[in-house]
């Protein structure tokens, strides 16, 4: 998995997704990143049932807001946890513990809260300036590429690269393609790109590297989904 500049995520896979992740229970670890980080792996692999896990996990230690939490972000497989050392030096909860209430999280209903929301996008032409390369990679007729890309529904497994982005899984592995070998320096705000096994929305104009198949006209602001929601692409009229 890839970001829209090309590198990976900490606790991603670049290599798409599976339909179904390991979650056999010694599967979850915890390892340190860093001085005062610690990541909470759930998964081998990325499925939806990984996502589940992650998510209720999240939502559980955001809802305990220990002392020692400053943040934690989700991404496919894992959990990373900021946490605040200083909270730990006065001897009431050392590391040891952090991790311990890490591993005891509860690990199911993080998808149970997601709602759905619908982008309408226009397809090709200048908002989508790389759809004819990517029927041509895959294989498909133009029209085969978008009816694909609006016939799922995408599960926003987390946010970030910037404010707004959601990193969804449920693409078809048939549009499946490489990103650009030469990123653009501009992307234009509500760019619809693919990227591997990816697919996303730039919410801000910026640099970005995806293969772009059209672009929607609605302002999609920061919060404008979270991770468990579901995005479904639909034809702009």
């Amino acid at each position: 998995m890839t970001t829209p500049h090309g590198t990976t995520p900490h606790g991603t896979t670049p290599h798409g997704t599976t339909p179904h992740g390991e979650l056999d229970d010694d599967v979850a670890h915890v390892t340190s990143s860093g001085d005062d980080a610690l990541v909470l792996t759930l998964a081998r692999a990325p499925s939806e049932r990984a996502i589940d896990r992650v998510l209720g996990a999240w939502r559980a230690l955001l809802q305990a807001a220990p002392r020692w939490l400053v943040r934690a972000q989700p991404s496919y497989v894992s959990l990373h946890v900021v946490v605040d050392a200083a909270a730990l030096d006065d001897g009431v909860d050392s590391l040891v513990d952090v991790e311990r209430a890490l591993l005891t999280l509860p690990r199911s209903g993080g998808l149970a809260a997601g709602v759905t929301r619908v982008v309408p996008v226009h397809y090709g032409g200048e908002h989508g300036p790389d759809l004819h390369d990517v029927a041509a990679a895959t294989g498909l007729a133009v029209d085969d590429v978008v009816a694909r890309h609006v016939d799922h529904a995408y599960r926003c497994a987390f946010t970030g690269f910037v404010p707004g982005f959601a990193y969804l899984l449920g693409l078809d592995p048939a549009l499946g393609v490489p990103r650009r070998t030469t990123p653009r320096a501009r992307v234009p705000a509500g760019s619809v790109g693919l990227g591997g096994a990816q697919t996303g929305v730039y919410p801000s104009t910026g640099p970005g590297g995806w293969q772009l198949i059209g672009r929607t006209t609605t302002t999609l602001a920061p919060g404008w989904v979270a991770p468990g929601d579901v995005v479904v692409f639909t034809r702009a009229p």
